[in-house]
Order: structure tokens, then sequence, then C-alpha cells
């Protein structure tokens, strides 16, 4: 009984996940939510420090409201913390640093490319980031950015 208990415990703590690849090779971690007959698609975008999980009291919202979610974590952030076999932190980042987090909006986008109508919700460091690219990508429909 304690050996079942035990291997439960261990079983429940096993985290699995989805990853995009960017054009650089760092790998995301990811969650999306499509919904039948979707209005179109938002991408989630967090804030400094945080992770995808930011967006759980809102993913549901937008699912009901017919609108499918991606939700991913920044690179450096949450689950998404080694490159090429180095760890990745968000604290240690330069401007350059940040900047390369366009590419992980690029992934998410491209990762939905055969779908219409993209948004980018943003919070703080995500906002940043949304309006950034959004400025020299047509193909996002709408931003919300919050902060």
């Amino acid at each position: 009984m304690i050996a079942s208990v035990c291997l439960f415990a261990v079983a429940a703590c096993v985290r699995y996940h989805t990853y995009l690849i960017t054009s650089d090779g760092v790998h995301l971690a990811y969650r999306y939510q499509e919904v039948p007959e979707a209005r179109g698609s938002v991408v989630l975008l967090h804030g400094l420090g945080s992770d995808y999980s930011a967006w759980d009291f809102l993913k549901g919202f937008f699912n009901r409201h017919r609108w499918s979610t991606m939700a991913m974590d920044f690179r450096g952030h949450g689950d998404s913390i080694e490159w090429k076999g180095k760890d990745l932190d968000w604290k240690a980042f330069s401007h350059e640093g940040f900047r390369t987090m366009l590419r992980d909006i690029d992934a998410a986008v491209q990762h939905l490319n055969s779908k219409d109508n993209v948004w980018l919700v943003g919070a703080s460091m995500g906002a940043n980031l949304a309006l950034e690219y959004a400025k020299d990508h047509p193909g996002i429909h709408g931003l919300v950015l919050m902060s």
C-alpha cells in the first residue's frame, strides 16, 4: 500500500509539455486549446518573471466565447529555460536578449499559420513585445495590451 502511494505521489509530480521551436532553436513550453468553429486565435503573452500559467484564469473565458488560445512560456521563463545545453534565465538577459523574445512570438504565430484572425494579448513585458511584433507583422489582426 505504501509503495503504491509513493508511486502515485511521484507520478503526480511529472510534468508533460508540448514545445514550440523558435527560429534559433529554443524550445518553448506551451498549451494550445483549439475551439471548434472558433472566431480566431489568441496568443497570450505573459509578463516578466511569469509563465503561461498566468493566463489560466482567462483562457476559459476566451474558449467559452469561441476563441482558441495559445499560452507559451517566453525563453528564460517557466519551463522554457534551456537552450543548446545551457540554462536560460531572463534575469541574465541584456536588451538584445529581450529582443530575441520576438522570435518566441513568431514561433507561436507560425504554429497558428493556417488560422485566420490571430490576436496577441500581452501583459506588461508581453504587451511591449506584442506591440513591437505587430508593427512588423500585418497579419496580426488585433492587440490587447495590459499594464
